[in-house]
């Protein structure tokens, strides 16, 4: 899957999609994809689990190289 993901914009009707053939609309929904409009003006079919993947795209979320990173402590010595 793309490290560079959009924020999706609205869900499409399948039938308000241009450039698709009918066959090829209907195997992608076949396939249980559907049509969204991302951020970019771009259709992107995607299924019902990519979809809520891709609704957190673009914020700042934890990622697993963030939570096993040690945390550093500093330390102020007090001068005598």
């Amino acid at each position: 899957m793309s490290k560079h993901k959009t924020k999706i914009v609205k869900e499409l009707d399948p039938q308000e999609v241009e450039g698709y053939s009918k066959a090829r609309l209907e195997h992608y929904l076949s396939l249980g994809y559907r049509p969204y409009l991302n951020e970019k003006g771009q259709v992107k079919w995607l299924t019902p689990a990519q979809m809520t993947m891709r609704g957190s795209a673009g914020g700042t979320g934890l990622s697993l190289k963030k939570l096993l990173k040690p945390k550093k402590l500093i330390y102020i010595q007090e001068k005598a």
